[in-house]
């Protein structure tokens, strides 16, 4: 991860995992689209199952699905924090961050 550093991650994970709808959307917000993208490759590898090894290429497709909703849709993801976890000790483990 380049943009987004994990302690944001795990920051957003406990706001959501403690139903603060309001810090969450908080946080989306003030992320740059660099770190958006970041944050949904993370989501996918996480919710989705993707492989880590494409963590650059799950990072470009992510930027090129961004728009001026991409803060809700993640904000309104139903299991966010869990999958957010998921996806960020996948990272870890593979060695990717």
């Amino acid at each position: 991860m380049k943009a987004l550093h994990p302690k944001q991650v795990w920051e957003l994970i406990g706001y959501s995992e403690r139903d603060e709808f309001d810090r969450v959307v908080g946080m989306l917000v003030r992320f740059d689209k660099e770190q958006l993208a970041e944050l949904k490759a993370i989501l996918w590898i996480g919710k989705d199952g993707q492989n880590p090894k494409h963590w650059d290429a799950l990072v470009i497709e992510g930027r090129a699905k961004l728009d001026k909703e991409t803060p809700q849709y993640l904000a309104e993801e139903k299991n966010l924090g869990g999958d957010l976890k998921k996806g960020l000790e996948m990272l870890e483990s593979s060695g990717r961050i």
